[in-house]
């Protein structure tokens, strides 16, 4: 078993600072401290998630032995954010369909926002992500 896979993994485009600021935004949402980090463009990223097709411009996060992607895997990591963002569950009555259709119109623009951002990482933090 690898030992990375009872974590809960959030996998980025390292290369987007929209991304970026998402990733520091769950970073101090984050209150428990149990989401891990890595960018699609590991080699970590390419190895774990091995066969299953990605695409940059779409976040994944695995969970619970299982993958998701765009408006699930948003939908999924609210769990573990602090109030009131834990509440984005409720999204969940929308058909994913629509909520997906709002999530591409958001990655299709993402490296329009937010150009220049750097990720701010105390030592902390750095342990969170994986190489």
């Amino acid at each position: 078993m690898n030992k990375n896979e009872n974590k809960r993994i959030v996998f980025y485009d390292g290369d987007c600072p929209f991304c970026s600021r998402t990733v520091q935004f769950i970073l101090v949402k984050n209150t428990r401290e149990n989401l891990y980090f890595a960018s699609l463009q590991s080699e970590f990223a390419k190895e774990f998630l091995g066969e299953f097709k990605t695409n940059v411009s779409t976040f994944y996060f695995y969970d619970d032995y299982q993958i998701y992607s765009k408006s699930k895997a948003a939908i999924r990591l609210s769990r573990y954010l602090s109030r009131p963002y834990s509440f984005v569950r409720i999204a969940t009555l929308i058909p994913v369909c629509f909520r997906d259709k709002v999530y591409d119109f958001i990655a299709n623009r993402r490296t329009r926002i937010n150009k220049n951002f750097c990720i701010q990482l105390t030592d902390a933090e750095k342990k969170r992500f994986i190489d």
